[in-house]
């Protein structure tokens, strides 16, 4: 029997393997992409206040160690997502079967993405006092960048997992993509996207006394 694909076989089985790979999330801190031209503003640590992580035999995972990073671009918001979206994937809509503790060791959990984009509800402006309508606050984007392909613009975005070692030791990770172009109640716009990357590391379950 011959294993040779045909041409379009062999497309979209390269097409499903890229897509695949494209959509693994990253083990640690280092392997997570950064979108070019991102540049680091803080890093912190994320401080032990009494964080823990619990699996279904009741395990306890202590928490270990923790870091924040904020990154800033000049890039649109919608460009940064779609960045990570095109790596990362995600489900928009969450269960318990997607939840950690379901899947074993050696692995990701389901990629779960948050997406909130700009609403345009009008609002009275607290200095002014004059109303900001959804038409101005859309006139105002439009001028200064394109909406997705589904006619919105993202306000924030949040992408999350928890990767679980060959042990089962869990790693939780969280990488948000914000807006922050609008300035003064929608009476400006300097070109701002903020990129914020938590890791927050935990050891292998402590023995009960």
């Amino acid at each position: 029997m011959s294993l040779r694909l045909s041409g379009l076989a062999a497309v979209v089985l390269s097409i499903a393997l890229a897509g695949s790979a494209a959509a693994q999330a990253p083990a640690t801190l280092e392997t997570i992409p950064l979108f070019p031209g991102l540049t680091l503003v803080s890093e912190e640590r994320i401080e032990d206040d009494g964080m823990e992580m619990e699996n279904l035999e009741r395990e306890v995972y202590p928490y270990v160690s923790g870091v924040k990073r904020i990154y800033a671009t000049t890039a649109t918001a919608e460009a940064v997502f779609d960045f990570y979206h095109q790596r990362f994937g995600g489900k928009r809509k969450w269960t318990s079967d997607d939840d950690w503790q379901n899947f074993g060791p050696g692995g990701p959990s389901p990629m779960i993405l948050k997406y909130i984009a700009h609403d345009f509800d009008p609002f009275d402006h607290p200095l002014t006092g004059r109303v900001i309508t959804g038409d101005m606050q859309r006139q105002l984007l439009s001028a200064h960048r394109p909406a997705t392909s589904d006619g919105e613009w993202v306000h924030d975005a949040g992408f999350s997992w928890v990767f679980r070692d060959r042990a089962g030791v869990p790693t939780d990770f969280h990488l948000k993509v914000i807006d922050e172009a609008v300035t003064g109640h929608w009476s400006g716009y300097t070109p701002r996207t903020v990129v914020e990357i938590y890791v927050t590391r935990y050891g292998p379950p402590e023995d009960e006394e």
